[in-house]
């Protein structure tokens, strides 16, 4: 899937291809790299909810099914038949509402255009066919499994039941999978979220106080006490991020098959483990301690890294899509190159990785992944013994999205055998180096 943006804050336009595994954004502060990751957030989270359900009605009103097609109905056949019309239909759909629920601001109004991919993917759910068994019982090929849907329908009834069917798997291929942010503010916002939530409470509180002691006027009062203070104040991607932190206590009921990747953060950065107390708080043991500290009181690279920790631990699927903002914050250099390998690992696992970064210690460390793919099973042998590379965490260059966001604009970078660069990064790297030879040379190597 492509989409196409224009005046979305410092972007004028751009174009994005999210089918790849791993996206990288990189470029100088204040270039809109932010603004995008929100935006895909919420094109992700909600484009297949509210304005899913606007797309499959007019959708349903466009598709002719016959009589004839309620023996066997091919969803596959049906969605190749409808594929245009349905971007068509979905473009029309995405409006100002969804913009204005992502931002939470009127001021930020972009038009965006998803462009119809070239291919169509139906790996997901095992689409496959509604098949009528009599006049009284038919049933839906879902995942293998063959299940009754209802008995007595009408033909009518039949019809609209195909229609969700087919918009719904339509959706599926569009927007596929589960999708978690972890903002450059997770630092902050791990320790204050239950404040922030505690905040609101009290406000509510006083809300009702109010509406109790003055119901001539209660309609006066909600209003202005919702402009004033009960306002959508995060974007999508941080509010959910709250909800997210807020809610541990209950999500750490989950187990996740990838508590690996989890197991490998607290080993090899965080060196001790992450626990959550029975109020929902996270809490670190550090290595060979029984000691149990408070996040607030916690190392910087635990506050940064606790909660994807959590994730991978307890609530990670195969197909989600990961978005992290600076996933360097906090971490020495060593540590960023071990974040690169656990994410690449990650995509080698089936999920999606959207990072925004300024680290160039990330961006080589990737690199070096993509050159190893023209390493033989000899010389992977050697490499591993040497410089620690284990073969899941190697990166094809297909799977690889990279783009430069500046000058008002979204530039992809090509993504070779040998990687990618960025021109910003590599350009202060080598004034920085010509600038501290300078200096030696004239203050220490003159004769």
């Amino acid at each position: 899937m492509e989409i196409k943006i224009e005046n979305l804050g410092p972007i004028a336009s751009g174009k994005l291809d999210l089918s790849k595994d791993l996206i990288v954004f990189t470029g100088p502060n204040n270039t809109g790299k932010s603004y995008l990751a929100y935006l895909i957030y919420g094109l992700y989270k909600i484009g297949g909810l509210h304005e899913g359900y606007e797309v499959a009605t007019k959708l349903s009103s466009a598709l002719e099914i016959e009589k004839t097609d309620l023996s066997v109905f091919d969803l596959r056949k049906a969605i190749s038949n409808n594929y245009t019309l349905f971007f068509k239909l979905i473009n029309e759909t995405i409006t100002p509402r969804l913009i204005l629920e992502i931002f939470s601001s009127r001021e930020i109004t972009p038009s965006l255009k998803i462009t119809q991919p070239s291919q169509i993917s139906f790996n997901q759910d095992g689409v496959a066919r509604i098949e009528f068994k009599d006049e009284e019982a038919w049933s839906v090929s879902e995942q293998g499994n063959i299940k009754l849907i209802q008995k007595g329908l009408s033909f009518s009834e039949r019809q609209v039941f195909i229609k969700s069917k087919l918009s719904y798997y339509l959706f599926k291929i569009l927007l596929p999978s589960a999708i978690y942010f972890f903002p450059a503010e997770r630092t902050a916002i791990n320790f204050l979220a239950k404040e922030i939530f505690r905040e609101r409470s009290l406000k509510l509180d006083k809300l009702s106080q109010q509406v109790f002691e003055r119901e001539y006027d209660t309609l006066n009062v909600i209003k202005n006490f919702i402009e004033n203070q009960l306002a959508p104040r995060y974007p999508l991607a941080i509010h959910d991020y709250l909800y997210f932190i807020n809610n541990l206590d209950n999500l750490s009921k989950n187990k996740s098959e990838f508590a690996n990747f989890a197991d490998e953060i607290e080993t090899l950065l965080l060196q001790g483990k992450i626990a959550i107390s029975e109020y929902g708080n996270i809490k670190f043991i550090p290595q060979n301690s029984q000691q149990t500290l408070e996040l607030p009181i916690s190392s910087s690279v635990v506050k940064s890294l606790s909660s994807l920790v959590f994730y991978f631990r307890h609530i990670a699927r195969a197909g989600d899509i990961i978005m992290i903002d600076e996933p360097e914050l906090n971490l020495h250099p060593n540590n960023q190159q071990i974040v690169a390998k656990i994410f690449a690992k990650a995509v080698n696992k089936g999920f999606k990785v959207i990072l925004s970064t300024h680290s160039d210690y990330i961006i080589k460390e990737f690199n070096n992944l993509i050159m190893l793919n023209k390493a033989s099973t000899t010389d992977l042998a050697t490499i591993s013994e040497n410089y620690g590379y284990e073969t899941d965490s190697i990166l094809n260059k297909n799977k690889v999205g990279a783009y430069w966001f500046g000058n008002n604009s979204i530039e992809p970078i090509e993504v070779s055998d040998t990687g990618f660069s960025v021109k910003t990064i590599d350009a202060t790297i080598d004034q920085l180096d010509n600038t501290t030879e300078t200096l030696y040379y004239q203050f220490f190597e003159t004769a």
